[in-house]
């Protein structure tokens, strides 16, 4: 239930555990000799522009909200994304200081067991992997029975946004993340690993202009025939990006499958379009089975055309007749690649490290006090005040 007053958002704000007793004796003492005409929304804006709180946590604050903010020795900061199988918030590690991302499984009371499974899977996978052109994994774990996955936290925008808010991208950076992108997958074909949803989403890309794969969830063990087995699924991945051979049968695929779909993904960066485009899933499957793309320097007549025949190759029906391995891609895409930092306007990440830095090491101890911090709030003058009301 939202809350209305000065004195239930400080009570809540107490509940919620997100601040010491030190730092909210502070605040209540500010806001005791601070403007009788105080309202809850300017309290919620002054605890932000001080970087008390983030805005994740003062609006669950003044939604009434006091629990949900830790998840085992992880204080939740902000929310990074929502899949289809998960959540992922980025959070302090309290006893380490460090920012991490959490995926944690929606609705994991009710979730169906091959949700679980694939949440493992993911685990287990990234946990295999160590490439700067993966998402790192530390560990997997479980708070109160809901199992979430901790990862590195990876600042910057995926390459779906950099279109969405820049447009068609230059063709020697797309050329770079294509390469990263390559390099990242060779690392997990060598591991065995097959990851089978590769697409614009899962292709972050830090700040310093490096290419993040995310999201293992639907990955395979390509030589792993008890996994293969097990999985019934028949079709998996993003249909937009999908392989004609994985839409046939998801479980007999290997990296040329990776290799397509990285293909379409080259493509729409350029092209600021997918290779195709229909109404229903049933035609887009028909098309990635049987018609070609519009060629590709049609929609960029600036692309070389060498770099052009690398990305209709990339999209060869045949797994046959494609790069065979995502190393070679990588070696292909050298002539054209070029690193650009920053990669894009450093002013559209709303969250920064650096400015998180005032809102890590707040958590208080676990256990809670005897009394009410609010109710025994003396009015005295802070020497070193928290917030400016």
């Amino acid at each position: 239930m939202r809350v209305h007053t000065v004195p239930e958002f400080l009570i809540a704000l107490e509940r919620s555990q997100l601040l010491p007793p030190k730092s909210l004796r502070q605040i209540i003492d500010q806001v005791k000799c601070g403007p009788v005409d105080l309202t809850v929304e300017r309290l919620a804006n002054s605890l932000l522009k001080a970087r008390v709180l983030t805005r994740f946590q003062a609006q669950h604050v003044l939604d009434g909200r006091t629990e949900g903010f830790y998840l085992g020795q992880y204080k939740l900061f902000d929310l990074l994304g929502r899949g289809g199988m998960g959540t992922v918030y980025l959070a302090e590690q309290t006893t380490q200081r460090r920012l991490v991302a959490l995926k944690v499984i929606k609705n994991f009371a009710n979730c169906p067991p091959e949700t679980l499974v694939r949440f493992r899977r993911e685990a287990r996978a990234s946990a295999s992997l160590s490439h700067p052109n993966i998402v790192q994994a530390f560990g997997y774990d479980e708070s109160h029975g809901r199992p979430f996955m901790t990862m590195e936290y990876v600042e910057g925008l995926d390459t779906a946004e950099q279109v969405e808010q820049f447009g068609k991208l230059p063709w020697p950076q797309a050329a770079d993340y294509m390469l990263q992108a390559a390099l990242g997958l060779e690392h997990a074909r060598l591991h065995g690993l097959v990851h089978r949803d590769i697409k614009p989403r899962n292709l972050l890309v830090a700040t310093d202009g490096t290419l993040k794969i995310m999201d293992l969830g639907l990955c395979l063990w390509s030589d792993d025939e008890d996994d293969m087995r097990k999985s019934r699924d028949i079709q998996v991945g993003t249909v937009d990006y999908m392989a004609p051979e994985q839409a046939v049968d998801c479980r007999m695929v290997d990296s040329r499958a990776d290799i397509y779909s990285l293909g379409c993904v080259f493509y729409a960066l350029l092209a600021g379009r997918l290779p195709f485009v229909a109404r229903t899933t049933v035609q887009k499957l028909l098309m990635h089975q049987t018609a070609d793309p519009r060629p590709i320097h049609q929609h960029r007549h600036d692309l070389p055309t060498p770099l052009s025949d690398i990305i209709h190759t990339m999209l060869e029906k045949k797994p046959d007749d494609r790069f065979q391995t995502p190393g070679i891609v990588a070696e292909a895409l050298k002539p054209f690649a070029e690193r650009v930092v920053p990669p894009y306007p450093l002013a559209v990440i709303e969250q920064r490290r650096h400015r998180l830095a005032s809102v890590m090491g707040r958590s208080p101890q676990r256990e809670r006090e005897s009394s009410s911090v609010v109710v025994r709030g003396i009015c005295r003058t802070s020497e070193n005040p928290v917030i400016k009301i």
